[in-house]
């Protein structure tokens, strides 16, 4: 018995189908109704109540990377409560939401493999925030948005998460559906037609799973002061996008531009 089966096996007799039986439901079947219900639960919705200081980071890490321009249109696909809005708007760009639950009541209702209510090139921006490695076929999502837009910025988990390491067990009925390394995100996306523009999501690598710990909580605030900030901002822009940095953990955050740009 391999360890994976190990894993299964105590998944099975912990997991707490009270709250996760949806995701439990779809790795068994593949049925993707499976997980529309539990995007749209209500203990789902519960966790984006209030923005968390990470998020508001990242967001603004997005804007930083953008270059946004007052009138372009930007839609943000995996919306919830549409917490990217006001940043989108304090540029005076026109935001648009997309998600696959109807309980963030989106613009656009549908499933990011398919959304064939948007018409080619009808977004300037497309922010896909943590949302691919959520899709059974994360290569149909990043076709769809290279179709429907002419910019995109895209990013994928931090690999510290030990759950989220190729090389270790991950749990069975995992919400992220996709794990692989960012060398092998990069190349799914340039599949797609997308040119890379820059990488980033260095500072996000020098963060550890606290996992309630006041210390490990402790260590990672030291990564939020305004030294690290700024030698990380520098590190970005000469070594997230590169070996080795594209086959270890970081959030990764991609800013792609049509081919055709």
């Amino acid at each position: 018995m391999g360890i994976q089966s190990i894993y299964k096996i105590l998944a099975d007799k912990f997991f707490d189908t009270r709250k996760h039986n949806d995701l439990k439901q779809f790795h068994a079947t593949g049925d993707k109704s499976h997980l529309k219900n539990y995007y749209s639960s209500e203990k789902y919705a519960a966790n984006y109540e209030k923005p968390k200081a990470a998020w508001i980071n990242k967001f603004k890490m997005f804007i930083s990377l953008m270059d946004l321009q007052p009138g372009q249109k930007v839609l943000d696909i995996g919306c919830t409560t549409k917490m990217l809005k006001p940043f989108i708007e304090a540029k005076g760009a026109k935001y648009y939401s997309f998600d696959i639950s109807s309980t963030f009541k989106p613009d656009f209702l549908g499933d990011v493999e398919n959304m064939n209510e948007i018409t080619d090139k009808q977004f300037d921006w497309v922010v896909a925030a943590d949302v691919i490695e959520h899709v059974p076929n994360p290569q149909n999502a990043l076709n769809e948005i290279h179709r429907i837009s002419k910019r995109a910025v895209i990013s994928v988990p931090n690999w510290y998460h030990f759950d989220c390491l190729g090389i270790f067990p991950a749990n069975p009925y995992d919400r992220h559906l996709t794990k692989q390394f960012p060398y092998f995100w990069l190349k799914m996306i340039r599949k797609s037609g997308f040119k890379v523009h820059g990488v980033s999501g260095y500072k996000y690598t020098m963060e550890f799973p606290s996992y309630g710990s006041s210390f490990l909580k402790k260590v990672n605030g030291f990564f939020d002061n305004r030294l690290f900030s700024w030698i990380s901002k520098k590190l970005n822009k000469s070594v997230a996008g590169y070996w080795p940095m594209t086959r270890l953990g970081q959030t990764f955050i991609v800013v792609v531009r049509s081919k055709k740009e």
